[in-house]
């Protein structure tokens, strides 16, 4: 009896695994642009990956394919009038660091034979009426880079944010889900390395955020997390919308505001072992790199996207703003990892 084949195992490029997301549902007026009107719906609910479907008509839209031979796009095809969308799909992700609108359309019109179908890849479309939903994904990012094999704009890059700590977890799952955030002891202080123990409490700060985490008190019973510890810092910053982006040292207008949330961001999270308190700077000073996460006391939590000249970051926003903060005016502790990236927490420098 001859031997059985097996199936060829086949490489997969790129996963990303995504545990939270939302399902956005939405119509389109008469005469909107399909893809910008999109994307303008991604900016406001501060959408960064989501996958899309749809329904509706077009008034007209340019339909366009792949040439893979040339390596090209090849000219759009325009067609207008009585356009009825059969499907929509597509995705949003990043490209060139600005969000990018993926889609591919199946149209019906009438002709004098009958229906003709037609399809293709979006250039651009002038919506009659469409309903829409977008599934996103808010723990993943996904970031198209020129492929050299196809010269497509695929996905490269992916950052999976904070997964949530497994149900049932009696304290050490946090303490997993953080990587190498380090151990908490009695006063909630952080170290380097370790891991969470059944025992360890969060010190003063625990009350506060048991009452974020529904009103339960934090302490041994572990029902507060690390994961809790970082989304109550975040809860607790400043709306970005009232800061200016891209202003070298806008790290609170007049001190005032940026001191008391920097306060409140210690009083959550202590400095890594080896960090002195007083503000001077630690000697062990770990370099930031993209793809690392800063949870600033004013901004909140931001995806570092660059250093420049080893004296700025440029940090993108909840809101997909950019702002470009001076290390000058900020001093950096390495609070744990997520997902192989570094969490820093910024405190503003005194004078």
């Amino acid at each position: 009896m001859g031997a059985v084949a097996t199936a060829k195992e086949v490489a997969v490029v790129l996963v990303a695994v995504s545990r939270k997301g939302r399902s956005i549902m939405g119509r389109l007026d008469r005469g909107d642009s399909l893809i910008d009107s999109l994307l303008q719906v991604c900016r406001k609910y501060s959408v960064r990956s989501a996958e899309i479907r749809g329904l509706g008509a077009f008034q007209e839209v340019e339909l366009t394919a792949y040439d893979q031979s040339k390596g090209q796009y090849l000219p759009p095809h325009r067609f207008a009038g009585n356009l009825e969308i059969l499907s929509l799909v597509g995705n949003v992700t990043e490209k060139d660091g600005d969000l990018f609108c993926h889609l591919h359309a199946t149209i019906a019109r009438d002709t004098d034979n009958g229906l003709q179908v037609l399809g293709g890849h979006v250039k651009q479309g002038t919506v009659f009426a469409c309903e829409f939903v977008l599934d996103t994904l808010d723990d993943v990012i996904l970031r198209r880079k020129v492929d050299r094999k196809t010269g497509l704009g695929l996905w490269q890059d992916k950052i999976e944010l904070r997964p949530e700590p497994a149900e049932g977890s009696d304290g050490q799952g946090a303490g997993q889900a953080a990587g190498k955030a380090g151990k908490v002891g009695k006063a909630g202080k952080t170290g380097k390395a370790g891991k969470v123990g059944k025992a360890g409490k969060t010190g003063k700060a625990g009350n506060e955020f048991g009452e974020q985490a529904g009103g339960a008190s934090a302490g041994a019973s572990g029902d507060v997390t690390w994961d809790d510890v970082l989304q109550a810092t975040l809860d607790r910053t400043a709306d970005p919308d009232e800061a200016e982006g891209g202003a070298d040292g806008a790290d609170g207008a007049d001190g005032s505001d940026g001191d008391r949330d920097a306060a409140d961001t210690s009083a959550s999270v202590e400095a890594a072992d080896g960090a002195d308190d007083s503000g001077e700077e630690d000697d062990d000073w770990i370099e930031p790199e993209a793809g690392d996460l800063l949870i600033h006391p004013k901004f909140g939590r931001g995806l570092i996207e660059g250093v420049e000249d080893g004296e700025f970051l440029h940090v993108r926003l909840k809101n997909n703003r950019t702002v470009r903060l001076s290390l000058d005016v900020i001093r950096l502790n390495l609070l744990g990892y997520e997902e192989g990236h570094q969490v820093f927490e910024a405190r503003l420098i005194k004078e």
